[in-house]
Order: structure tokens, then sequence, then C-alpha cells
């Protein structure tokens, strides 16, 4: 980390800080003087009122110009420098504290006695298809946006009416389902509300599991080229290469890396080979989650992880960006 910067960007900040503070001080005397002088005039007025027509009009024009326009102009400076110290002061703090390691708020019922069912006959299946299988995890991810918090979640299937029946809770107080999209490989549950709660719990019959609630990321991706893919021990030399590539020929702002459980290096290698190729910004995201197989017949219903992921990436980080490429490390378009 830089050391220089922090210091420049902390003079500039008392600077302005200062320039703040002479500047309401001028704003508040300008403003009493004013209205004192406008009490003034009132007071002339009524104690006078044959005598109108000879200085009201140039007393109040005189007065205007003496002290609520040069108390007008002052506020305004005022606010202008308040709205650069404020500027000045989070630029540095964004560079220096932005996360790039970034985790799911991931719901797992493996302390429980449920389980998923089988898209298909378990029988008909190896021993790899069943170990792939996601059999546990009730939401992938949990994050507020909107005025609605979302759970992304793998096909819930028999799930799905403890879930209508179950007890919804956000901070504490209760909360009801606003809306419940089914779709083949993934479901998004969605409730209501204001704020975004720092929890939400949910209790049914032989279960109850709580995560925390994230903030979305789609302010610090919007107008950038993007690319989101899911990955697994890529070797960070790959991702690098990656990254310059599509800097280079497809003009890339910025990437969205779900990591798949990487074990042959932790995230932390991951992030440092992306720092100085050029991209605006990046977020590598944990994600250790069963992958799911094709299974015997050909079929991918069983793969509720990608298509869910790609719903996070959508909703939660890069609904607002210009334009979202996504491809696999090993692919270069």
């Amino acid at each position: 980390m830089d050391l220089e910067t922090p210091s420049k960007s902390l003079i500039l900040w008392e600077q302005h800080l200062l320039q703040a503070f002479v500047l309401a001080v001028v704003a508040a005397v300008s403003y009493f003087l004013s209205l004192s002088a406008h009490c003034l005039f009132l007071m002339l007025h009524e104690r006078a009122p044959g005598k109108r027509g000879r200085w009201c009009r140039p007393a109040r024009i005189l007065i205007e110009k003496l002290f609520i326009d040069p108390a007008s102009t002052t506020l305004r400076c005022f606010c202008k420098s308040v709205i650069v110290l404020y500027a000045d002061l989070l630029s540095p703090l964004r560079k220096t504290f932005v996360l790039h390691q970034l985790s799911l708020s991931t719901a797992d019922l493996s302390g429980t006695e449920l389980r998923r069912d089988f898209v298909t006959d378990p029988a008909a299946e190896d021993e790899v298809y069943i170990q792939a299988y996601d059999r546990t995890t009730l939401w992938y991810d949990a994050f507020w946006r909107d005025g609605r918090v979302y759970l992304i979640c793998p096909k819930l299937m028999n799930f799905l009416p403890l879930i209508k029946a179950a007890k919804f809770m956000l901070d504490g107080k209760p909360a009801k389902i606003a809306r419940l999209r089914s779709y083949r490989r993934h479901d998004i549950i969605e409730l209501e509300s204001r704020w975004c709660p720092d929890e939400i719990s949910v209790t049914g019959e032989d279960f109850e599991v709580a995560t925390p609630v994230s903030l979305t990321e789609l302010d610090r991706f919007a107008g950038m080229n993007a690319h989101f893919t899911l990955s697994l021990d890529n070797d960070p030399a790959w991702i690098r290469d990656f990254a310059l590539f599509h800097r280079k020929t497809q003009g890339l702002q910025a990437m969205v890396l779900f990591d798949n459980g990487s074990t042959r290096y932790p995230l932390s290698t991951m992030e440092d080979a992306l720092p100085d190729v050029g991209l605006k910004d990046f977020a590598i995201v944990s994600a250790p989650l069963p992958y799911g197989r094709v299974s015997a017949s050909n079929s991918s219903r069983a793969k509720f992880l990608q298509v869910a992921l790609m719903n996070v990436a959508r909703l939660r980080f890069l609904g607002r960006a210009r334009a979202v490429l996504n491809a696999d490390i090993d692919e270069l378009v």
C-alpha cells in the first residue's frame, strides 16, 4: 500500500475542512446580519406607512445587495466546499480499503436430517454424481437490493413446501415471502424489507438456519465492461493473462471471479495476480459449493450452482455494468 497517497489526501482533507468551517462561520454571520436588517426594515415599514413610496423599494434593494445576496453566495460556496470535502475524504478510503475478497451468505442444512431429493434415480448414477450432488444447501446467497432481500437458491425440490410453511425473520422481525420464482435449475425467493437487515433466519419443521444479509456491489461496477466466471484451481498466471488480453482487445475494466473451492492456492494468490493489469476493479468471491455433474442420461439438471451464480452476478454485482462477458479462463474472445 502506497503510504504517500493517504498523507496527501489527509492534507487536502484538512484544507477543505478549514475552508468549510470558515465559510460556515461567514454564512452564519451574514444570515444573522441579513435577518437583523430585514427585521429593521419591517419595523420602519410599519412605523412610517405613509412614506412607503419614497424608501420602501430602495431600502429593500439595499438590504438584498448588502446582506442577503452575499449570504446566499457564501452558503452556496459552503455547500460546494462540503461536497468537495466529502469526495476527497471518500476517494482515498475507497482506494485504500476496497475489499477484493468477498463471500456468499450461504444457508446449509447439513446439521439437520433434511436432504434434497435427487433429480434422477441415484441407483442409475455413479458415485461421482452422487458425491457432487448438492443435497443440503438451502440458499447460495442472501443480499438486499431495492427494498427486497433476495435468496438465490439451488432447485428447492422437496424443500419448497417446507419453505412455504416456514417462518422468516429479518433482524428478529417477522417477514413474508413477497415473490418466489421457480426455474429449471434454481429458485429465487424475495422478501420485502425497506432497509437492509443484518440477518435473515428461517425456522421450519425440523430445521432452523440464519445467515448475514449482504449489500449489493451494483454501484461499484456500474458503467464498466465486466467479466465473470466460475474458477477452480486455475493457474493465477492464466487469470492474469486472460485479464490482460481482454483489457487490450475488448476494453475489459472489471472482473468478478467466483472461486469454487480452489485447493492449490489461497484466494490471496488470485488477488495478487490482478492489481497491476490495468483493471479499474475486481472481486474474488469465495464459493466452495458442490458443482454437480451431468447424469447418466446426459441431463444437466443437477448442476444447480452454475446458473444460480449467474443470477448472483446479475442481481448483486453486475446488474448496472455497461457490458458483461461470461467466459472460462481458458477461453479468449
